[in-house]
């Protein structure tokens, strides 16, 4: 979570301002200007900032590229830390950890110094270099101890808790250690699980995403077997399941955030956790553990994929997707349109491999080569 500060060099004919509604008429007017050059106050409160708190630009890496000490243990969110900006409000990223109460008085001293104005608005409190500051009644400077963000972690875990009794009346198992719950049918299982994909450079707030998976036994053993025979079936075993992101059902409101690949949710204080998992729970029971429900045999498998229209399908599966599934659970499931199928994607494969390595098209292949030398009865789809 950030903690921005608001910078400026006060305009040469005007007096400093004598209130916070005076500092905030003069931030709307400095922050409709440009500056035709740097300000090297700016630039020189930069300097300074850095010499004591380096920014992430200045972490050193080793010759593996690995970063000698945890990046959120900086003092800035901004990178590379510089003052160079043709605004004439210099905006300036406090990282909140345990360095903030110290970086930020810091940064009003070294300011001051410089002759530069700074607003905090989140302590309504306005620094300026005469050594005046102006405070808006009624508010406190803040402690990073009483804005503390929670961490992926801790987010995982309240989420998982508050999830579990849901998830035990449906059915589930839940697996605390991996915030993970399961469901096993004799022909199938099927995985929720709570996840956060860690952080990279600054955690400006936690991250969680809902991955969902399933697995039909009988289509998935025979892709692993057939689509893949120069592999292990540990080194083919998540491919041969089918996920489920959480962007087609989760959404933003005016509480959180949701966002990045397989929809996030963005969470920068605990308080948003509560409504966090009221979403979830709802769009669970109303929606996810319903369609769930309807994935438990090789027959439902091969309906949801092969027949149902897919604005009513979990899964985003399109005229050529999901090929090697619709083309085992065909076979499997005695579907008299299996060959058609086949031949649809044989003439897709064909077009496409020289193309693209990597999209599926000689593992297709590999299945329409099996089902066509190995026939099966076939029965009329109910």
């Amino acid at each position: 979570m950030s903690y921005v500060v608001q910078i400026w060099d006060n305009p040469v004919n005007k007096p400093f301002p004598v209130s916070i509604d005076a500092a905030l008429q003069l931030l709307e007017t400095l922050q409709s200007c440009q500056l035709s050059e740097f300000n090297p106050k700016f630039i020189a409160l930069a300097e300074r900032l850095k010499q004591r708190y380096p920014d992430m630009d200045s972490v050193p890496f080793d010759e593996d590229g690995d970063d000698d000490f945890d990046l959120s243990e900086l003092a800035w969110t901004d990178s590379p830390l510089n003052g160079k900006t043709f605004d004439a409000v210099y905006g300036l990223g406090l990282n909140l950890n345990d360095l903030f109460d110290e970086v930020r008085p810091f940064v009003m001293q070294e300011a001051a110094e410089l002759g530069l104005c700074v607003m905090d608005e989140q302590a309504g409190e306005v620094y300026l270099p005469d050594g005046n500051v102006l405070r808006m009644p009624g508010k406190t400077t803040p402690a990073s101890s009483t804005i503390k963000q929670p961490t992926n972690e801790e987010v995982l875990d309240i989420v998982f808790e508050r999830l579990a009794p849901l998830m035990l009346e449906h059915g589930y198992t839940a697996y605390k250690n991996k915030h993970l719950f399961k469901q096993i049918h004799p022909e199938s299982w099927c995985e929720i699980m709570l996840w956060s994909p860690g952080c990279y450079g600054l955690p400006l707030f936690a991250e969680l995403g809902i991955v969902t998976t399933l697995r039909c036994h009988a289509i998935s053993d025979l892709i692993c077997e057939h689509a893949y025979p120069d592999k292990s079936l540990e080194d083919v075993a998540k491919m041969s399941t089918l996920s489920l992101n959480s962007d087609k059902w989760i959404e933003g409101t005016d509480e959180f955030e949701v966002g990045g690949m397989g929809g996030r949710y963005y969470i920068k204080r605990f308080e948003q956790i509560d409504a966090v998992v009221a979403q979830l729970t709802m769009k669970l029971q109303a929606y996810l553990l319903p369609a769930l429900a309807q994935y438990k045999t090789l027959s439902s498998f091969e309906y949801h994929f092969n027949t149902l229209e897919e604005a009513s399908s979990l899964f985003e599966i399109g005229k050529f997707g999901y090929g090697m599934v619709k083309i085992i659970a065909a076979y499997l499931a005695g579907n008299p349109g299996l060959e058609a199928l086949c031949e649809g994607f044989y003439q897709w494969a064909q077009e496409q491999t020289g193309r693209y390595q990597h999209n599926g098209a000689p593992e297709i292949l590999r299945c329409i080569d099996y089902v066509r030398s190995h026939p099966r009865p076939t029965t009329q789809n109910k």
